[in-house]
């Protein structure tokens, strides 16, 4: 496993994909200086109801395409013929939000409209983008969005004072400027052609993306349905809190999704036996292990120093939420890595099995964990949630692959975690700034020669 490729392409994709992700953690104190929670919380349920539906319609078309531009060796026919996919499911969702909006009251119904097929488009466009080898078109089309979305934000929040509907005005606007960009650099539209329409290759594109859509609808209900649920019981206010608490625990998600797109092209590529790949999908998920532990008990440490400057006193209480959504979201960015290997040996039903696993025991979990422990009773049955699919999945890939991995290497990340966040509230500023730069150390440490490697090469390139 070439790893200087890997932290590359990783850094590549940190500027293209997470950093337009970043803008909005970096925009907290706006966001919680001038929206209430209520509002925040109304905007966050949206985007989450939206998120399922785009899942239903476009399927995983994006993904599949990603899969097919590697196998196929035409690959101008493999994009037109799943842009004709794309474009159906654009008219199904089309005339399917406007028929909803007739039987629900949607409030800002066109930006809403709007925002849903524009990340579905962008979506699609990003991962031909990456399929096509053109990461520095991605990163460079994700940095413009970035800036324009933080410009959009500060004039829409701040200046005109638009209330929740900027934070969906802001993302429409940086991403038609993204579209524009990716359109304008490999015209997948204006080349596109009739005659390369080819009905069994788009029977297989389909055929491959419905299990991966069914299983990200899976996800959805492993992921976003405690918002629903924390909705629905708590009310709005109590989701807008919530809300706040995943953006500082998705920065994990930031970091480990650029290095997570890097790996899938890594992981779709390489050739040999399924147990030949056990042998390197076992040495990855080790060192995704030893990566995932330090950073995430340091991100708790780090969070706790900076949450009064960053966040406004009508969101304080949200500090005490963090410890069990990092812990979540750990093992939830643990259960996505294992689920690319999955795609990467063609066995993708196996992971739709996985995910309603822990969809089940979440759904079920966060409904008997809120009443009693609010938000926190939705992340520990999240964390619960996860934790199986993780199970689910090793024993599956031990199975098909002959993985070898310990247990110790889940075991002993857990309980560090566990103590952690029993004393979290109760050592001071020193005991955890200790604890991260601990963690720090512990990180460089294990990855020296990967560091030195990357920033050699970084040095070099410049000369």
């Amino acid at each position: 496993m070439n790893l200087k490729k890997l932290f590359k392409s990783t850094g590549i994709y940190f500027l293209g994909n997470t950093l337009s992700k970043v803008i909005s953690l970096v925009l907290v104190p706006l966001y919680t200086k001038y929206l209430n929670p209520t509002d925040y919380g109304t905007y966050d349920i949206i985007i989450t109801y939206l998120n399922i539906g785009i899942l239903i319609i476009f399927l995983d078309i994006g993904g599949a395409t990603l899969r097919f531009i590697y196998e196929q060796t035409d690959y101008k026919k493999v994009i037109d013929n799943s842009l004709c996919i794309f474009i159906i499911s654009s008219t199904i969702y089309t005339i399917g939000f406007w028929l909803i909006s007739l039987i629900v009251n949607i409030d800002n119904a066109f930006i809403v409209f709007l925002y849903g097929l524009l990340s579905a488009i962008v979506q699609y466009m990003s991962y031909i983008a990456r399929g096509l080898s053109k990461s520095r078109l991605f990163a460079l089309s994700g940095v413009i969005g970035t800036l324009f979305t933080g410009l959009f934000n500060v004039i829409f929040i701040k200046v005109l004072n638009y209330g929740y509907a900027s934070l969906f005005l802001s993302y429409i606007i940086a991403s038609i400027i993204k579209i524009l960009i990716l359109e304008l650099n490999m015209k997948l539209f204006k080349n596109f052609k009739l005659i390369n329409i080819n009905i069994s290759l788009i029977k297989k594109i389909f055929a491959f993306a419905l299990p991966l859509s069914i299983n990200y609808i899976g996800e959805w209900f492993l992921s976003s349905y405690n918002k629903v649920a924390v909705t629905n019981i708590l009310g709005l206010h109590q989701n807008g809190l919530y809300a706040i608490t995943n953006k500082f625990s998705m920065i994990l998600t930031f970091v480990s999704t650029s290095f997570f797109y890097a790996w899938q092209e890594m992981a779709f590529s390489i050739k040999g036996s399924n147990m030949e790949k056990g042998v390197i999908f076992g040495k990855a998920i080790r060192n995704y292990i030893k990566v995932l532990t330090p950073i995430s008990i340091g991100l708790i440490a780090f969070i706790w120093f900076a949450f009064p400057y960053v966040v406004d006193e009508k969101y304080y209480q949200t500090i005490n939420y963090i410890p069990l959504s990092i812990l979540a979201i750990t093992i939830s960015v643990l259960n996505g890595f294992l689920g690319s290997i999955f795609g990467s040996i063609m066995l993708t039903k196996h992971v739709f099995t996985s995910t309603m696993a822990g969809a089940i025991v979440n759904v079920l979990l966060c409904h008997l964990l809120i009443r009693p422990y609010g938000v926190n009773g939705a992340s520990f049955s999240l964390t619960l949630g996860f934790s199986i699919s993780v199970l689910i999945r090793i024993l599956l890939l031990k199975k098909y692959i002959n993985l070898k991995i310990s247990y110790l290497y889940f075991i002993i990340p857990l309980c560090s975690f566990i103590i952690y966040s029993i004393f979290y509230n109760k050592i001071n500023l020193c005991g955890n700034l200790l604890v991260l730069f601990l963690n720090i150390g512990i990180f460089c440490i294990m990855f020296k020669n990967e560091i030195y490697s990357f920033f050699r090469g970084v040095l070099w390139a410049k000369k």
